[in-house]
């Protein structure tokens, strides 16, 4: 599955093109099959997108993914309150068992989830509020709540 840079390289415009999650922002660089991501996003789907549009081509050796969020003006309390308010939509059987702690952009979540599927729902609440730079998982599975 080997293929020069330049083939690489054009595989991964055309990734980009045909994927609509991912921002004209996004830059790729290749050197020797391994594809470096740069730029800066608004959510951290567009930067995943982009890290799975070429993560599987032919010839990529390598991803890293360099990609930034864009940070928004949002309050750290309110950031709080707005992951919070997502852990009761998404998850509303265990929000009241997952506790939310932020630092500017930063969210760190503690506490104990039923299940795999419930601690990817909190990190994928946390991840679609606004103002949400960065998540730190820190979910324990608990054997009964």
């Amino acid at each position: 599955h080997k293929r020069n840079d330049s083939d690489i390289a054009a595989a991964v415009q055309r990734a980009f093109q045909w994927n609509v999650s991912v921002p004209d922002t996004v830059t790729a660089e290749v050197r020797n099959g391994a594809v470096t991501l740069s730029g800066q996003v608004t959510w951290n789907s567009e930067r995943e997108a982009a890290d799975q549009a070429v993560r599987y081509l032919k010839g990529v050796v390598g991803v890293s993914n360099l990609i930034t969020l864009e940070k928004l003006n949002v309050p750290p309390a309110q950031v709080k309150d707005n992951v919070e308010a997502a852990l009761q939509r998404q998850a509303t059987a265990e929000a009241n068992s997952i506790h939310v702690d932020t630092s500017g952009g930063k969210v760190t979540l503690t506490g104990h989830a039923s299940s795999w599927r419930s601690m990817a729902d909190a990190e994928d609440a946390a991840w679609a509020t606004p103002g949400v730079t960065q998540v730190v998982d820190r979910l324990q599975i608990a054997t009964s709540l």
